[in-house]
């Protein structure tokens, strides 16, 4: 692939992503701190190549290692081997489109826990991104010769590309390109030669990579460089590593350069713990899948959901629909039982993979009762019957009052004082009745 068909892959490649993002920023439930915590489900503000990898294994999307590093490049803006939330505003953010992106910015957020997925559209909006992402590199594959720009005259000056040198430079090798074309790749790097230079390196940086080794699992490849020696690796500062993370430091230390079998064994025993990491994963999803548990309290929030929007759209105050739904009690207490049920069922589940013993959480195929499911309902359900009871008395009292009037009220003594006393009129056996507290 000569430059020419460079330019009109990456034009291509951006206007697809593109779609994306504007399609993704205009979803209501899309919030970018929000969506940020989805991937960061270490919570540690600085995505890593695994947490790619869980969010695409969470959405049945496959990737090899080269894949997965050409997606991790073009997240990785700053490029410090780590990707904030920053790197990730820029990138999935709309570009060319200045109202939807500011529409994406006032959107409220709402409460992610951790191994909690987004609202559907959200997740299956981001999940489409990174494929074509994962397609764009997958095109850039039929590259035949690394571009290089220092053999290209295509600059007006040393610092500029302009739409009138990429002309004359078209004009040189007898080619041709739409003038819109020419635009848009313009915007894409802006005119400047090192945008350029990056987006290229992104490319082939990965085809060195894939020349010098076969392609190889994501998670091998990341046991492999964490056998590398310390001084390849690039320091970074300001990050919160966790207790797990100084542990593995403290185990790199101990262990730098053991022997050829000390490495294998090691590696053996890492590829052993990934394979039961991934299937206690991939039975987690069946679970999920499969609960009528969890499938009820989904359908609940749906449902409440749908009410909220119906309710909005009724009294045409759409743009509070977020914030009502974040405000809501009921979405918030389902949302809490399932990261509940599902972190129980995980942690159950890891438990009995270590111990190799049958786990001691079976799947349900019990059909929860949308009436009397839960404490919550139940008292929903006793505070309405009480409220109708209590205006029951209320009626019944009142009309035994307007008959009696100006005659002996003993029959009230024959009432169930527990019954009468709970209202606000009833008689205290002297004579005179407590009307609000007052005495008549």
């Amino acid at each position: 692939m000569n430059f020419c068909e460079f330019i009109q892959l990456t034009v291509e490649s951006e206007d697809k992503l593109e779609e994306i993002r504007i399609a993704l920023a205009r979803l209501e439930m899309f919030e970018l701190n929000t969506v940020y915590k989805r991937l960061d489900q270490p919570r540690q503000s600085a995505l890593k190549e695994d947490q790619i990898i869980e969010f695409l294994d969470d959405n049945n999307v496959q990737i090899n290692q080269d894949e997965l590093n050409y997606i991790f490049r073009v997240l990785d803006v700053d490029r410090d081997n780590f990707i904030t939330l920053a790197d990730f505003q820029q990138v999935i953010l709309p570009k060319t489109n200045d109202q939807v992106k500011d529409q994406a910015l006032n959107h409220k957020s709402y409460e992610m826990p951790q191994s909690m997925l987004l609202p559907k559209e959200v997740e299956a909006t981001l999940t489409a991104f990174f494929e074509q992402l994962k397609t764009n590199y997958n095109q850039y594959q039929n590259i035949s010769d690394p571009i290089n720009l220092g053999e290209l005259g295509i600059f007006e000056n040393e610092n500029l590309i302009t739409q009138d040198s990429l002309k004359n430079w078209l004009q040189t090798i007898e080619q041709e390109i739409d003038d819109q074309i020419l635009d848009k790749f313009l915007i894409i790097i802006d005119g400047n030669p090192n945008n350029l230079q990056n987006l290229i390196d992104q490319i082939y940086q990965q085809i060195e990579q894939q020349e010098n080794q076969p392609n190889e699992d994501p998670k091998q490849a990341q046991e492999q460089q964490g056998e590398q020696p310390a001084e390849n690796q690039i320091e970074v500062q300001d990050v919160n590593y966790s207790q797990q993370d100084l542990q593995k430091s403290d185990a790199l230390q101990e262990s730098f350069n053991p022997s050829q079998t000390q490495k294998q064994e090691q590696k053996k025993e890492q590829q052993q713990d990934q394979i039961a990491q991934s299937k206690v994963l991939q039975e987690s999803q069946s679970y999920q899948a499969d609960s009528p548990l969890l499938n009820y309290y989904h359908q609940q929030i749906k449902d409440e959901e749908d009410k909220i929007k119906k309710l909005c759209e009724e009294l045409n105050i759409p743009n509070i629909y977020t914030q009502k739904r974040e405000e809501s009690t009921l979405i918030k207490y389902y949302e809490k039982e399932i990261a509940r049920e599902q972190e129980t069922y995980n942690k159950l589940l890891s438990e009995s993979k270590v111990s190799g013993a049958p786990s001691k959480l079976s799947k349900s195929n019990f059909t929860p009762d949308p009436l009397y499911l839960d404490e919550y309902q139940k008292e929903l359900i006793r505070i309405d019957n009480e409220i109708r009871k209590e205006a029951t008395n209320l009626s019944l009292l009142q009309s035994k009052v307007d008959i009696s009037s100006g005659l002996s009220t003993s029959y009230l003594k024959y009432e169930s004082p527990s019954k009468i006393q709970e209202s606000y009129l009833y008689n205290n056996l002297s004579g005179q009745k407590k009307q609000f507290g007052l005495y008549k």
